[in-house]
């Protein structure tokens, strides 16, 4: 067994924030959005004490804020999603705006002008929203929605491929990303990809410069850099992509800041399920089996899934899990490179005449073997040599005129994972909330039958788990705190023998 990563990340986090004073960058990595702006009278005059409410659409979840002597309000760590927002005050009418969505680390910035009447009168306000350009800061960023992940060409349903859609993103080797473990895709999932290939390059930077966070916790394998984990597409509610002037939250990293945060039950049980079948059937044969001469492999993939999500108690509780599971079977022949009968004897004539390659004796002051007669004297040669059911003859025309694929076998491996994640909203008072998530996954496969007899089989396993929870508890109506701890293991045993 060799292990070639393992890494324990612990973090916690706390922010600090004054939503009536200037708000200082949160420390920890913003998953969160906030909701801010001023309340005027039809004069424009401020109107302090105007009392703020934002609702979660999908949860039903209040939170209140009350306008400062400017008539400014400013509500943070909002988690993302469809809100609605009301304002109101003693002498004017009630205005409402939205509905609207709020993503990742955005900030929404709504100035309302109260009306005077009657509290139970309600305006709709509809020319508040928020504008398309994003003048709060000079972040340059992708949010990509649940919608918008879902319905897009995800080869292998690797989550990072969808990076490679937004400017700035390239990828020498695509096809690095449609491996489904795990851990971050290989072109055929058997391995992980140690080269990055199915990581993106974002404005030139390396691939290793990447930094990928999940609901605020990193994800990375550390000893590449790479994925140390790939969340099924369903799983996710948001992904937003930084490729430069990231705030200083996300600072220490050159390339892009892949943020992606995990749905979250609602008010409403919802839930879906998948299955992605695919076979030899409807594949052209391999480019690399039409060069060995080996014929179209049989296999079979089946990608599979589910999802399910909704409350323990209406407003107040709420659950959301997924599962995703992979099962590739391949099989059929395969080929070898085996000394030739000539070779069994010592005679490597045809590696002059063909390859015009002159061997020599590095034990005897480099002296030319005449016509390359070679002398068998290693007793492994002997026994191998001796026992063609081990070390079987040729039995097909070689590739390169010499003994290049020159074996035809038979072979079969397959490939497996589990993966899946369970996340808890609570929402315990207007004045405390809590969110917990745990994520476990295991990739695993395995060469089960080899060409040739004394190939010793190998087997890989990656093994992840990882959870967070993260707090929010607002102290006064001038300062709000935010508490997240985090944990995650990778683990990469790879090129274990098996029998």
């Amino acid at each position: 067994m060799k292990l070639k990563a393992l890494f324990l990340l612990l973090a916690a986090s706390a922010a600090l924030s004054f939503p009536f004073f200037t708000p200082p960058p949160a420390v920890a990595q913003t998953i969160t959005g906030t909701v801010r702006g001023r309340i005027a009278d039809p004069s424009g005059a401020a109107v302090p004490g105007a009392s703020i409410t934002v609702t979660n659409i999908d949860t039903g979840v209040t939170t209140k804020a009350v306008t400062d002597g400017s008539g400014v309000y400013n509500i943070q760590f909002l988690p993302i999603g469809p809100y609605q927002l009301s304002a109101t005050a003693k002498g004017f009418s009630t205005s409402n705006v939205g509905p609207f969505s709020l993503q990742i680390d955005q900030t929404q910035n709504y100035n309302l002008t109260l009306k005077v009447g009657k509290a139970s009168t309600t305006v709709k306000v509809s020319g508040a929203s928020a504008p398309l350009l994003n003048t709060e800061n000079a972040t340059l960023g992708t949010t990509l929605t649940s919608n918008t992940l879902s319905t897009m060409p995800l080869n292998g349903r690797n989550f990072s491929s969808a990076t490679l859609f937004l400017p700035g993103a390239v990828s020498t080797t695509p096809t690095g990303f449609i491996g489904s473990n795990g851990g971050s895709g290989t072109s055929d999932g058997t391995e992980r990809d140690t080269n990055a290939s199915g990581v993106p390059s974002f404005n030139g930077n390396r691939q290793q410069t990447n930094n990928y966070i999940l609901d605020g916790v990193e994800i990375n394998e550390t000893v590449n850099n790479t994925i140390g984990y790939n969340p099924a597409p369903d799983s996710l509610q948001q992904m937003r992509v930084i490729t430069g002037n990231a705030d200083a939250e996300y600072g220490n990293v050159n390339g892009g800041e892949i943020i992606a945060v995990t749905k979250g039950g609602t008010n409403h049980l919802h839930g879906s399920a998948y299955e992605y079948l695919e076979s030899e059937v409807l594949d052209a044969n391999t480019w690399a089996n039409n060069f060995a001469g080996a014929q179209k492999n049989s296999y079979t993939q089946n990608m599979f899934g589910a999802t399910v999500g909704g409350p323990f108690k209406r407003n107040k509780l709420f659950f959301f899990g997924d599962y995703e599971g992979l099962q590739y079977h391949t099989g059929g022949q395969g080929t070898a490179s085996v000394a030739t009968g000539a070779m069994r004897k010592g005679d490597f004539s045809q590696v002059l005449s063909v390859k015009g390659v002159q061997l020599y004796n590095t034990q005897n002051g480099f002296q030319p073997y005449a016509n390359n007669q070679i002398p068998v004297v290693s007793p492994v040669a002997k026994f191998l040599f001796a026992h063609p059911d081990v070390y079987p003859l040729p039995n097909k025309a070689p590739t390169d005129g010499l003994a290049q694929n020159n074996y035809l076998g038979y072979t079969k491996a397959f490939q497996k994972n589990n993966q899946g994640d369970v996340r808890i909203d609570y929402h315990l008072s207007s004045n405390d909330s809590i969110m917990g998530r745990y994520s476990i996954g295991d990739a695993y496969d395995d060469l089960s039958h080899a060409v040739l007899p004394i190939f010793f089989p190998t087997g890989n396993d990656y093994p992840f788990q990882s959870f967070v929870i993260n707090e929010v508890h607002t102290f006064s109506a001038a300062l709000v705190n935010e508490f997240r701890a985090g944990f995650s293991r990778v683990r990469w045993i790879q090129g274990e023998p098996t029998d």
